[in-house]
């Protein structure tokens, strides 16, 4: 059975063909092998289908520190399916996907994507120095230990995904070296201690969202600097004020269900163009003065620190 990929002739005249959806071609590539009946004869490998003008090495192999580098992740956190994988075959790599640098003439591993993956062990250093990662999509199982420091030497990386897991320990400050990084989301886990400063450096920042976690301490006032960026902090057990430099941010904040105590009221002006953070489920116990009540702000948003914990509540004066 054959099947055939095609490559643009745009991606011809870059470095990297970008991301060639090899997860799928992976999968597409292991049904081959097997629903042939494993002979060779009646099992080609699958071909792959090029413009007239561009040419690929008819071996490619992949990058030999990639390859060494995710054999021993493999062994310490795998496998994360009900099938294994065969070290000396990538295209068992269940959950890989790579793409093919022309200059270099060798495949490089750039995401590991799974969603849903029964991992365990600790997270080990060795993903730090995978340096053509895009993307890390790292879910499920009882993975514990601490993020590595290592991961803030991936350059490239656009997407960071961990959680629900029993990872624990603190977000490791090196994560603000990761310049490219437009999604960071670490859910369901037991990582904690303070957000660090350094998550302010994250210039192209789409998306945060930490969320269920047992992260504490108060919001770092660097986080103002993420001002487009969307914000999920909830359900986690951040205390201290809601500092008013969270509350620039254009996208609004989710700050839910934690212990924050506090929420500056220079907010509730109606000249202030800052947007109240959702601060429901906390243990906001301030009061209110009647000038807070008079705009049309606080007709519009008092419903975002509406519900306190038991025992806590605003008071109006």
């Amino acid at each position: 059975m054959k099947m055939k990929k095609n490559i643009s002739h745009k991606a011809s005249h870059n470095k990297w063909t970008g991301f060639m959806h090899t997860l799928l071609s992976l999968l597409c590539m292991i049904v081959a092998t097997t629903a042939t009946g494993g002979c060779e004869e009646d099992n080609p490998k699958p071909e792959i289908e090029l413009p007239k003008d561009m040419t690929l090495p008819e071996h490619m192999t992949l990058n030999a520190r990639d390859s060494l580098m995710m054999a021993k992740i493999y062994d310490v956190i795998g496998p994360w399916y009900l099938f294994g994988w065969d070290l000396h075959d990538p295209r068992t790599w269940i959950g890989m996907e790579v793409a093919f640098d022309f200059d270099a003439n060798e495949l490089r591993i750039v995401a590991i994507n799974v969603p849903d993956g029964d991992f365990r062990g600790i997270m080990p250093k060795e993903i730090g120095y995978l340096d053509e990662l895009r993307k890390i999509v790292i879910k499920g199982g009882t993975l514990h230990g601490p993020i590595p420091e290592s991961i803030g030497r991936l350059k490239k990386l656009e997407t960071l995904k961990l959680g629900d897991n029993e990872l624990n320990g603190e977000i490791p400050s090196s994560i603000g070296k990761l310049a490219n990084l437009k999604n960071l989301e670490i859910v369901n886990c037991h990582v904690s201690g303070p957000i660090p400063e350094t998550i302010g450096d994250l210039k192209n920042l789409e998306m945060l969202r930490i969320q269920g976690t047992d992260i504490s301490g108060e919001v770092p006032k660097s986080m103002g600097k993420l001002r487009f960026c969307r914000i999920d902090l909830s359900y986690n057990k951040l205390s201290g004020t809601c500092l008013l430099e969270i509350a620039s941010n254009r996208n609004g904040a989710n700050l839910a269900y934690n212990n924050i105590e506090d929420l500056p009221l220079e907010v509730w002006s109606d000249d202030n163009p800052m947007r109240v953070p959702y601060l429901v489920g906390n243990r906001i116990s301030t009061k209110i003065p009647k000038w807070v009540t008079t705009p049309k702000k606080w007709a519009q948003d008092s419903c975002m620190i509406g519900s306190q914990q038991e025992g806590y509540g605003y008071v109006l004066e």
